[in-house]
C-alpha cells in the first residue's frame, strides 16, 4: 500500500488472524466528499458566526469606552414658564423685555479651539476674529432670532 493512500484511509478493527499471526487490520479508503450544497452551508454558517463575534465585539466596546461628552445630568426637572414678558401682549413690556442687556448677542457665544471642537463632533464654525484656531459657537440664539424676524 503506497503512504499517500494510508494517510487517506481509516482502520476500522482487527480481522482473522493472517499467516504470520500478527492480527492485520483492513484499510478501507474514506472519501471526503461534500456535496456543494454541505458546503455552502458550511460557509454561510461561519460567515454569520464571524458577523455575530465582530458585531459583539463592536457593542462591547461602544458599550465600556470612555464617552465624549460633557457628563451632563439628563432628565434634570425644569420649570417651564409658559408665558414671559418675551411673549407680552404689551408691545412696550415686550421690547423691554428684548432689550434686556443679558440677551445681548455676546452673553451666549464661546469661542473652542479646533481641536476641543473636534473632540466634542462640533462642525467647524465661523472663525475667532482674535484667533484663527478658535470657532465661534453659538449657545442661545433667542435674541438673534427675534431680531430677525422684528
Amino acid at each position: 500500500m503506497d503512504r499517500s493512500h494510508a494517510l487517506n484511509s481509516t482502520r476500522t478493527g482487527p480481522e482473522e488472524d493472517d499467516e504470520d499471526g500478527q492480527g492485520a487490520y483492513q484499510w478501507h479508503t474514506q472519501r471526503s466528499s461534500r456535496s456543494p450544497r454541505t458546503s455552502c452551508l458550511a460557509l454561510l454558517r461561519t460567515l454569520i458566526l464571524l458577523a455575530s463575534l465582530s458585531l459583539n465585539a463592536v457593542l462591547l466596546h461602544r458599550q465600556y469606552a470612555k464617552p465624549r461628552t460633557a457628563h451632563l445630568r439628563r432628565n434634570l426637572p425644569l420649570v417651564y414658564v409658559a408665558h414671559t414678558d418675551h411673549d407680552s401682549t404689551n408691545r412696550t413690556i415686550q421690547d423691554a423685555a428684548w432689550s434686556d442687556r443679558d440677551l445681548e448677542s455676546w452673553h451666549g457665544m464661546v469661542a473652542l479651539d479646533d481641536n476641543h471642537a473636534a473632540s466634542l463632533d462640533l462642525p467647524h464654525s465661523q472663525r475667532w476674529p482674535w484667533d484663527q484656531f478658535k470657532g465661534v459657537y453659538i449657545l442661545t440664539g433667542a435674541h438673534e432670532l427675534h431680531c430677525l424676524v422684528s
